[in-house]
């Protein structure tokens, strides 16, 4: 069953956020993943305001977490830390 890795943050410096944005085809693309990245403007309709919403959607929960833990992801995921609050 399809699943989704989703986070949900403030962005308060996007140049580091094209870094993240660019690891993340490669990992995509060797997890059969589906990124989707946002941080322009939006309108929220629901649910708890996040100016900026990356979803990656995987084959199953447990794809999801193997990419989350993954060091790839977490190669990615480090400058985005250093440049938003995640809500």
């Amino acid at each position: 069953m399809p699943a989704s890795l989703d986070r949900y943050v403030t962005v308060t410096d996007e140049t580091p956020m094209v870094k993240y944005a660019s690891l993340l085809a490669p990992l995509s693309r060797r997890m059969a993943a589906s990124f989707l990245a946002r941080w322009l403007a939006f309108v929220q309709l629901e649910g708890q305001r996040a100016p900026a919403n990356v979803v990656a959607v995987l084959r199953s929960v447990e794809d999801a977490v193997d990419c989350y833990n993954s060091d790839a992801y977490q190669e990615a995921l480090e400058p985005c830390q250093r440049c938003s609050d995640a809500n």
